[in-house]
């Protein structure tokens, strides 16, 4: 076998570019942003935990009430405002004529996000606050996913709340962050 220098030189040369490109900085970033989309997309739109269930059959039908400053729509379809209402009166104000300042759902929580969303599945979803307080964030010298103040309060107490693993990488999402950064070191590479 003969030693062909320009080979040599293309495999150092390829060497040498996935060193550049493959920094572990650059490399935790887009593996930060792919699996951050998944995870978005799975819990907050599919409605799935960790293992591929879903996050839990129903939301809580036990009654309650809820304060009309807690209403994310403050109309309902019909472009009526949202008034409060009795357990057992559909008044708005009470007997002696003091405005209600709370609404009761008789089917709880799950008759509150119908009316409040259209959605009855658990998504997690009602203002949208605890899905954007997730995001990329630098751990020492690498990045990698952590809410914000909002977000690290209600976390693990809604894991708690349906006994299940929700905010970790399932096995497809670790594979899509292989695959992200195979890709990019491909494309920096062939450049």
């Amino acid at each position: 076998m003969r030693y062909d220098s320009n080979m040599n030189k293309v495999i150092n040369d390829l060497i040498k570019d996935i060193k550049a490109t493959a920094k572990p900085s650059i490399i935790s970033i887009v593996a930060a942003e792919q699996l951050l989309g998944d995870m978005v997309y799975r819990i907050h739109n599919e409605g799935k935990n960790a293992s591929g269930g879903q996050i839990a059959a129903t939301y809580s039908t036990e009654p309650i009430y809820v304060s009309l400053t807690g209403f994310i729509r403050q109309t309902n379809g019909k472009g009526k405002k949202m008034r409060g209402r009795g357990k057992y009166s559909d008044s708005p104000t009470f007997k002696n004529g003091k405005p209600r300042k709370s609404r009761y759902f008789n089917l709880g929580y799950k008759e509150f996000q119908q009316e409040q969303t259209g959605n009855t599945d658990v998504n997690l979803v009602l203002t949208g606050q605890l899905q954007n307080d997730l995001a990329i964030a630098r751990t020492g010298s690498d990045w990698g996913l952590s809410f914000g103040d909002y977000g690290l309060e209600i976390y693990k107490g809604l894991e708690n709340h349906y006994n299940a693993i929700i905010w970790f990488p399932t096995k497809e999402e670790r594979e899509n962050m292989i695959v992200a950064i195979e890709d990019y070191i491909a494309k920096k590479i062939n450049k």
